[in-house]
């Protein structure tokens, strides 16, 4: 069963694609009848949302994820160096925490909203992820040397 599931998704998927190149092609080949024109552009222009809307979604189930691993890395500081951690250690953990929970935070409402909300907010939805993004790099690299500092 799941080959049958994995072949009709390629299907689909060629589907689509061929359908988008066909949309781009009556497009711009259909200056002389300007309603055509018109229609193409539209469905293609609704395509292009709905793409952004998943894109968006998918992006920001990954940075929660990736969010989550984050948080893990900080717990095991946390457990392995529980004794030998001087207070400023202490307080940058707690920073880095603070940081993923407030990442976390603004990620909520996005992964939460019906379509039609992401639709509503898309571009602020954009910014926000890559805000997002460049926090859990800074996080990230915030931890690696926090780890190497530690050996």
């Amino acid at each position: 069963m799941p080959k049958r599931r994995k072949k009709a998704a390629r299907v689909l998927s060629a589907i689509g694609d061929l359908g988008r190149t066909a949309l781009e092609v009556v497009k711009e080949s259909s200056d002389a009848f300007p309603p055509l024109k018109s229609a193409a552009g539209f469905v293609q222009s609704t395509m292009n949302i709905s793409q952004k809307l998943d894109a968006v979604k998918t992006t920001a189930a990954r940075l929660s994820h990736e969010s989550e691993k984050a948080q893990a890395e900080l717990d095991k500081f946390h457990v392995d160096e529980a004794q030998g951690l001087s207070d400023n250690a202490r307080i940058d953990l707690a920073t880095l925490e603070q940081r993923l929970q407030s990442l976390q935070h603004g990620l909520t409402p996005i992964l939460s909203a019906r379509t039609s909300k992401r639709m509503v907010h898309l571009q602020r939805d954009q910014v926000i992820l890559n805000q997002c993004q460049s926090e859990l790099d800074d996080i990230r690299s915030s931890i690696l040397v926090r780890a190497l500092e530690s050996f």
